[in-house]
């Protein structure tokens, strides 16, 4: 298993794991929540694993998403945009946590 990486630096959240990378420039953000426990999700197209979640998915309460996340985590990041809605964990909580804080400034 590679851990996903999530990193803001220059206004830009990056979510990467592996061949798979996400990067929102914040000006391109309309809304930023955290949640702590990860609604339902259906896969449509990614990688569904015991401790990842990549690609497109469904989400309860949120329609199509963008998932780069550890669904074992307990920290999520909800970021909308005009057209897309991702969600997003570090390898731990805690990187969840510093991300959020930093972003929501």
């Amino acid at each position: 298993y590679t851990p996903i990486s999530l990193s803001y630096y220059g206004n830009i959240l990056r979510a990467d794991h592996f061949l798979t990378s996400y990067e929102v420039k914040m000006k391109e953000v309309k809304e930023v929540s955290y949640i702590e426990e990860l609604p339902a999700v259906s896969r449509k197209m990614g990688t569904g694993m015991d401790n990842l979640l990549s690609g497109t998915f469904t989400v309860d309460g949120y329609n199509d998403c963008e998932l780069c996340l550890n669904p074992k985590n307990k920290g999520f990041i909800i970021i909308k945009t005009e057209k897309t809605t991702y969600i997003f964990s570090g390898k731990e909580n805690q990187d969840t946590d510093t991300i959020y804080k930093e972003i929501s400034k």
